[in-house]
């Protein structure tokens, strides 16, 4: 499977890498390094991490790392990995055109209890 990082998602790993990295770089290069390995483990392991929270779609799943969700969709058709977002808000923005469950336009804010309704197209 490929893995494919989307704007959104590599947009907010710069800026919690930044904030990291302003108390202690070692710290930022450890917690990326360790984020790469859980990502590149996903190659392998797409189902490992529970069915998100986020969505209702088996399919979307949430890699947890040192606090951070980072929701990912795995589309077995076109054998990708699309890593949507990270966050520690519980906060996701943007669009991914390929999901089924596409992320709101504006900020999604979770709230227990609910799930993300359908994009309208």
């Amino acid at each position: 499977m490929t893995v494919i990082k989307t704007r959104d998602y590599l947009e907010s790993l710069k800026e919690i890498l930044q904030y990291i990295a302003k108390d202690k770089k070692s710290a930022a290069l450890a917690f990326n390094e360790a984020l790469d390995k859980k990502i590149k483990d996903l190659k392998d392991f797409p189902f490992m991490y529970r069915i998100s929270i986020y969505f209702e779609d088996e399919y979307i799943r949430d890699l947890t790392h040192m606090g951070y969700t980072i929701p990912y969709e795995v589309d077995l058709e076109e054998k990708t990995i699309s890593i949507i977002g990270i966050s520690k808000k519980f906060k996701f923005k943007g669009q991914v055109s390929n999901l089924k469950y596409a992320i709101l336009p504006s900020i999604f804010q979770h709230q227990k209890g609910k799930q993300c309704q359908d994009a309208q197209e």
